[in-house]
């Protein structure tokens, strides 16, 4: 009755935030039913909540020893991995779950995002792809299936997939967007996104620099030279009209630092982070 009144009690701070006190409270329940499997997985997701990975993975590795098919605790076992890039053992539980599970939506999203990662680009097209309700909710797991596609040779396929950036709010997901179509040399698609992202004080240098670039890229020294005249990097302007691999060097290194101040300013609000974690807890 105590072990529940623990529980309980973490699940309430769970609710308000409260994390630590949330793992005080469920460390408490463990000590005094230690069997309790329960508990056990819900420590597991307030550790993982916590980035605690290392202690997070051990008690679901116990969780499953004795409840195999608990496909949650081996779907957040799969996170963690995934997060800690360990990419072929996340994947070994995903497909052990999905031979279990074919149908698990979440499942299915992060196996393709593990996929992508290992750069198997037709597993991770086929896994996101097949869950498109989750995929399309998440600029990055729209990113790692436009990129799939490009590594595929499905180019228009991977174009279908960045027009859905446009239904997102900030600019990050236009921006990452482009990034993935100029990788792939896709430079009309990349400069077609980044011009239809509204400028303001905070991502205007960083627009105009991806102009430049990928007009660079796709060899419009003309128009990129433009674009970067709109920005104050007086020397790569002199860099560039020098011929030779030195000066285009210099164009991309003093563009790159000009854009890095830019994101430095507008961090909290137009940050490229991280791929969020899509099947965690």
């Amino acid at each position: 009755a105590n072990a529940e009144i623990h529980a309980l009690q973490a699940t309430k701070q769970v609710r308000a935030g409260n994390i630590l006190e949330a793992e005080s409270e469920l460390r408490k329940a463990v000590r005094l039913a230690p069997d309790n499997m329960l508990f056990l997985a819900s420590l597991g997701t307030v550790l993982a909540m916590e980035k605690k990975f290392s202690e997070s993975n051990a008690i679901f590795k116990k969780v499953l020893s004795k409840q195999p098919d608990d496909t949650t605790v081996r779907r957040y076992l799969a996170a963690n991995l995934w997060q800690m890039h360990n990419y072929p053992e996340a994947r070994r539980n995903l497909e052990l779950l999905l031979k279990q599970t074919p149908t698990d939506k979440e499942s299915l999203l992060l196996l393709g995002m593990v996929a992508e990662n290992m750069k198997d680009y037709a597993k991770a097209a086929e896994a996101l792809a097949s869950v498109p309700e989750l995929t399309e909710r998440r600029p990055e797991s729209i990113a790692a299936l436009a990129e799939s596609y490009y590594h595929i040779g499905k180019a228009a396929n991977a174009q279908a997939a960045l027009n859905k950036m446009a239904g997102f709010p900030d600019s990050h997901s236009m921006l990452l967007g482009a990034q993935v179509a100029d990788a792939a040399g896709d430079y009309e698609t990349a400069e077609h996104m980044l011009a239809s992202i509204a400028p303001d004080d905070a991502n205007h240098t960083v627009i105009e620099y991806r102009i430049a670039l990928a007009r660079f890229h796709a060899k419009k020294f003309a128009l990129s030279r433009d674009a970067l005249a709109q920005l104050e990097l007086g020397d790569a302007l002199a860099a560039f009209d020098h011929a030779g691999q030195q000066a285009i060097r210099e164009v991309e290194h003093r563009g790159h630092l000009a854009a890095q101040k830019a994101q430095g300013r507008a961090r909290g609000a137009d940050r490229l982070g991280p791929r969020a974690d899509p099947g965690g807890p």
